[in-house]
């Protein structure tokens, strides 16, 4: 194996203990994405060969507001275009250019909201590597709970991402699309996903295989193009793209109102607990103008920390 080191300085504030932990949901690993003892590792595929990334925190504790961060890439072979496509790759997932301060400008003006401000200071909403990776994922969340969405992304990985062997441990990457594909509904099935839902991810496989849909064409592409271009797909509906591009591309216009969990936090929070309808909690996010989206990932970030004592 080859290693690489570097260094690199996101945008502050900037903390990857949150931003990591929200990554796997503060549960310590989630699919391909781990974070354990500081460190958030990640295994890729590129040009069919596996490469690892590792990222730590320069200091500790750390300190948001002058953010640096180790990175270390490790690979088979590393030749300098896999070392600056790695600490893109890094960057993009840490979302580490994302400004928050004017998001924090506007929060001043909320009251519910701006005393949890400084427990999640500096989270930068993550991203996922792909859209493929980000619409799987989003599948595999409909209509189930957090706890089971979690568990057969993790299990897809396990039994289907590629391996590589690194410091002792086994690490594995998402699996493509063409190993998707060549599993078959009854692979898919026997991780925990639905007849509906493994037919939905092998429609999207063959088609990305096929280069019929060039979803990592649309990575950059404005929201509603994304929107437009993901919506005819079976099985996608306004809930799964929206998920994909806030949670998939880190959107910060884009708010998931008709998600089941925000909508009873909206409720909880600034309606006195009585029910919002999807175009309810749509109508109050306006609040927060464009930055609605990171609104969202705070909100989803202090209800699983528990900073919400009224909701436990």
């Amino acid at each position: 194996m080859e290693r690489w080191e570097g260094r690199l300085a996101p945008t502050p504030p900037f903390s990857l203990a949150l931003t990591a932990g929200y990554q796997t949901y503060f549960q310590g690993q989630v699919g391909a994405d781990r974070f354990q003892n500081g460190v958030y590792s990640r295994l890729l595929v590129r040009n069919g060969r596996p490469v690892l990334l590792q990222v730590a925190g320069s200091s500790s504790p750390e300190d948001p507001n002058h953010p640096l961060l180790r990175i270390q890439v490790v690979a088979p072979t590393l030749a300098q275009e896999d070392i600056a496509w790695a600490v893109e790759r890094a960057s993009w997932i840490l979302h580490t250019d994302a400004d928050l301060r004017p998001l924090y400008t506007r929060l001043q003006e909320d009251h519910t909201l701006r005393p949890l401000l400084p427990a999640l200071y500096g989270l930068h909403p993550p991203r996922m590597p792909s859209v493929f990776e980000g619409l799987v994922f989003a599948i595999c969340g409909q209509q189930v709970s957090s706890v089971v969405a979690r568990r057969i992304r993790t299990a897809l990985v396990e039994r289907f991402g590629e391996p590589m062997d690194w410091d002792g441990q086994v690490w594995r990457a998402f699996p493509s699309p063409e190993r998707l594909w060549e599993t078959g509904v009854k692979g898919l099935r026997e991780v925990g996903l639905s007849q509906r839902k493994a037919e939905y991810i092998l429609d999207i496989a063959r088609q990305a295989v096929e280069g019929s849909l060039p979803l990592e064409a649309l990575a950059y592409s404005p929201s509603p193009e994304v929107e437009a271009r993901l919506t005819p797909l079976r099985g996608i509906g306004r809930w799964t793209v929206e998920w994909v591009l806030l949670r998939g591309l880190g959107r910060p216009e884009v708010f998931p109102a008709g998600d089941l969990a925000l909508q009873r936090l909206l409720a909880r929070l600034y309606n006195h607990g009585s029910p919002l309808s999807a175009e309810e909690a749509r109508m109050l996010a306006e609040r927060w103008g464009p930055w609605k989206g990171y609104v969202a990932v705070l909100l989803f970030a202090g209800a699983r920390l528990g900073l919400f004592p009224s909701l436990r």
